[in-house]
Order: structure tokens, then C-alpha cells, then sequence
């Protein structure tokens, strides 16, 4: 039993060797690297966004608007809110009031 594990593991370093042989002596088959395609000249920007928005008066009309339109649709979210709940006050109302027959 002991020769057999012995063969075996002779079996096994000579493969390891014969792998690390072939894994490392191919060194000419590897591509070489490639030119950074990055361009050179490249301009950055620097916005000051609060300036912008300080003085920018597209923005600022605009902004006016949006907030109108806001208030304004709020508002009629809340009337249909209010509605919604009258209706259903109604309808607790009516049922409470009617028999088993109705």
C-alpha cells in the first residue's frame, strides 16, 4: 500500500513540474498592451452652479411658474381629497340609515 501511494504521488509531482514547465516557458505568446487611446487634449470646466442660478433669469421666471402651477395643483388634490371624503361620510351616513330589505 505504501508503494502504490508513493507512485502515486511521484505520478503526480512530475505532472505539477511538467505543467509549470509549459505554463512559463511560452512567453513569447503574450500580446503586448496596447497604446492608452486617451486624448490630450481634453478641457475641463469649472461652473459656479449657484451663480448661474443667481443670475439667470430664464430660470428664475420659470421657476415662478412651476411653483404657481405647484400651489395650484395641490390645491385640487385637496378639494378632491375633501370630496372624497364628504362622499364617504354620505355613504356611512346612508348606510347606517338603511334596513335589511333596502
Amino acid at each position: 500500500m505504501k508503494n502504490v501511494s508513493l507512485a502515486l504521488n511521484g505520478i503526480l509531482v512530475v505532472a505539477v513540474a511538467v505543467l509549470y514547465f509549459l505554463h512559463f516557458s511560452s512567453g513569447s505568446k503574450t500580446t503586448p498592451a496596447t497604446e492608452s487611446t486617451i486624448p490630450t487634449d481634453i478641457k475641463i470646466a469649472y461652473i459656479n452652479s449657484d451663480t448661474v442660478l443667481k443670475y439667470y433669469d430664464f430660470f428664475k421666471s420659470n421657476v415662478e411658474k412651476l411653483e404657481a402651477k405647484g400651489k395650484k395643483l395641490d390645491q385640487d388634490l385637496q378639494n378632491r381629497a375633501q370630496s372624497l371624503q364628504n362622499d364617504i361620510a354620505a355613504y356611512q351616513r346612508n348606510y347606517s340609515n338603511m334596513t335589511i330589505g333596502q
